[in-house]
């Protein structure tokens, strides 16, 4: 049995589907309104759950949601789900992580706004190897402080225990040592272009190609993989020295991509802590990608094992 431990944040998402977008001052009619589970850490140990067997791949959150009817929510679901919710935290004096999201009826793209409430509590005295004691892999992402994703992602390495990191938000003045302590980078196009400084990959597969390479050098991190949206991934390994590119699966209609993101990274980490190769890794999170954009939602959107093998 493997064990996944995320440490990231956990959010109400407020999600209200347009035509248009307003500019400022404009006042527009929606399509429609409605609230969904959210946060990238949890959706990614969501997507680690749901796309991985019970028998195989134990899943744990690490979080922090305030004393309220929205993290109490939140909590219950993760725990419904099958994930372990011992280290989610329920701080008082502070509300649950909110997400603002707009998304794009037609195109499917979104706009997100977040207030980070109870995930801005985490300090960085709280990381200790026994946080992520009997873990195989340690999952991070950037809606919590930095500092603590920072320490985190060094005692995990220091521990001896694989790392898979999504700088999202992305910082551009990230410490280059941070990414030393980094198995496996995933990043979207545009996080690579601001990590790498280069010019705008534009989910190009030619110019992701260029970059990927130099960006594992210059940041000094193991492996990185860049998703590409409908053109696939590519990837670099230092290890082997090889680069790769995985095409995407086939989406028929684009809905909501909110969620596709980490989907992908929940799939592809289900893989990687139990053997799979990257290429492998990487096929099977496109093929839960893919399936996820085509639903409403950012968890309820993550598909299940079975949808996908």
């Amino acid at each position: 049995m493997k064990t996944i431990t995320v440490l990231g944040s956990l959010n109400y998402d407020v999600v209200t589907r347009t035509k248009v977008v307003p500019k400022g001052g404009e006042t527009i009619n929606a399509e429609s309104f409605e609230t969904h589970h959210g946060g990238k850490g949890a959706n990614q140990a969501l997507a680690a759950r749901r796309l991985s067997s019970k028998d195989s791949v134990n899943v744990k959150m690490i979080g922090k949601v305030g004393n309220d009817n929205f993290g109490h929510e939140l909590k219950e679901s993760l725990e419904s789900e099958g994930i372990d919710t011992t280290k989610v935290a329920v701080v008082e004096g502070v509300r649950t992580g909110v997400s603002t999201i707009l998304v794009e009826t037609d195109s499917g793209e979104n706009r997100i706004m977040f207030y980070d409430g109870a995930n801005g509590t985490h300090k960085t005295e709280e990381i200790t190897p026994a946080l992520f004691a009997g873990s195989d892999m340690v999952i991070l992402q950037n809606e919590v402080p930095l500092p603590v994703v920072y320490q985190s992602l060094k005692t995990a390495h220091q521990a001896g225990i694989p790392t898979t990191y999504n700088p999202s938000p992305v910082d551009a003045n990230t410490p280059v040592e941070v990414f030393n302590n980094v198995d496996y980078l995933v990043v979207n196009s545009s996080e690579a272009q601001v990590l790498s400084q280069s010019e705008d990959i534009n989910d190009s597969v030619e110019q992701a190609q260029k970059v990927i390479k130099a960006l594992v050098t210059k940041l000094g991190c193991a492996n990185a993989v860049i998703t590409l949206g409908a053109n696939g991934a590519v990837y670099y390994s230092s290890k082997l020295d090889q680069t790769g590119h995985v095409p995407a699966s086939k989406v028929e209609k684009i809905v909501d991509t909110t969620g596709a993101g980490d989907t992908f990274l929940g799939a592809f980490s289900s893989k990687v802590v139990t053997g799979s190769p990257l290429p492998e890794a990487i096929s099977f999170a496109a093929k839960a990608a893919a399936i996820a954009v085509t639903r409403e939602g950012a968890a309820e959107g993550i598909p299940h094992l079975t949808e996908v093998e």
